[in-house]
């Protein structure tokens, strides 16, 4: 059986199959842009909003009392930095102020800004070094 023969028996027509996709790319098509017109176009991008600098969720960490498991749940401290920080606590005794936690190798004045909000147990003039606020 030669090709003309093969294509005059198929289900389908050439010029049939050749209407049916004119109208399936149509169809789709029209989705596209019935979907592009209700949700908006794609771009641009909508702005972002502004970074927020610090959120104040009510979280406490008493920084002479804390194990570097919940030390680690302060922004910008890693598990590594947080076992630091109980280190020297160990070794030095209690941090007195916020810039006492400055000794601990990784920590700057960037980072000592950005969790001074959460943080809690400095001792005060009256209050032995040992107790918690």
């Amino acid at each position: 059986m030669n090709a003309p023969e093969a294509w005059s028996r198929s289900l389908i027509k050439r010029r049939d199959q050749l209407v049916l996709g004119v109208l399936l790319f149509a169809g789709l098509a029209g989705m596209s842009l019935l979907i592009g017109l209700r949700d908006g176009p794609a771009l641009p991008f909508p702005p972002l909003p502004a970074p927020v600098e610090t959120v104040d969720l009510g979280y406490r960490v008493d920084i002479n009392q804390a194990n570097w498991p919940e030390l680690t749940l302060l922004p910008g401290i890693s598990e590594t930095l947080a076992r630091r920080i109980v280190a020297v606590r160990e070794k030095q005794g209690p941090y007195q102020h916020l810039e006492s936690l400055r000794q601990v190798d990784g920590v700057g004045a960037k980072l000592c800004a950005r969790i001074e909000p959460f943080l809690v147990g400095w001792p005060t003039s009256d209050t032995p070094a040992t107790s918690r606020d």
